[in-house]
């Protein structure tokens, strides 16, 4: 008999109720709750670090490289090895393009440019998340960041998801 692993999980699950922006899904939670979003969402934005959603067939190879670079460093950090390759994720962006979201976060080199959303602002990515989706959900998510930035979890795997799903 093949021995088996048993896996435990958690699945959060968020439905829209006709939520007409991020800020009308905030407006219905407690004020504690709604407080501690817009801190974490602060925290963020005073870090320069802007957010880009790139939808299926947009998503390029260096977006992929990219991300994979993020996926796999979450996993050395904890001193394992990704079990998912590169070639899979490019293999997601060529046969189901239309069910991918590549959500990614960027942090505003120091540069000359005084305007963040200046043309000759320059950027790194440090993040980014994909997740599946069809017409009418979005679906969870491979994660993975190279740079440590408190907050920005769940800015790009919850927030920005939610506020996607609402747009």
């Amino acid at each position: 008999a093949p021995h088996l692993a048993i896996r435990s999980h958690c699945q959060f699950l968020w439905t829209n109720q006709d939520y007409a922006d991020f800020d009308g899904f905030l407006n219905r939670l407690t004020a504690k709750k709604r407080k501690s979003i817009k801190v974490e969402r602060q925290k963020i934005a005073q870090q320069d670090i802007r957010i880009q959603w790139i939808e299926g067939a947009k998503i390029s190879s260096a977006d992929i490289d990219f991300f994979y670079q993020c996926y796999a460093n979450t996993y050395y950090v904890r001193g394992q090895r990704p079990y998912l390759t590169r070639a899979f994720f490019a293999q997601l962006v060529q046969s189901m393009p239309q069910h991918l979201l590549l959500i990614k976060a960027s942090r505003q080199l120091a540069t000359d440019a005084t305007d963040s959303n200046s043309a000759d602002s320059v950027h790194q990515d440090i993040a980014g998340a994909l997740f599946f989706k069809d017409q009418h959900t979005l679906y969870g998510r491979y994660w993975g960041a190279i740079e440590a930035v408190d907050c920005l979890h769940f800015e790009v795997c919850y927030y920005q998801g939610i506020d996607y799903a609402i747009t």
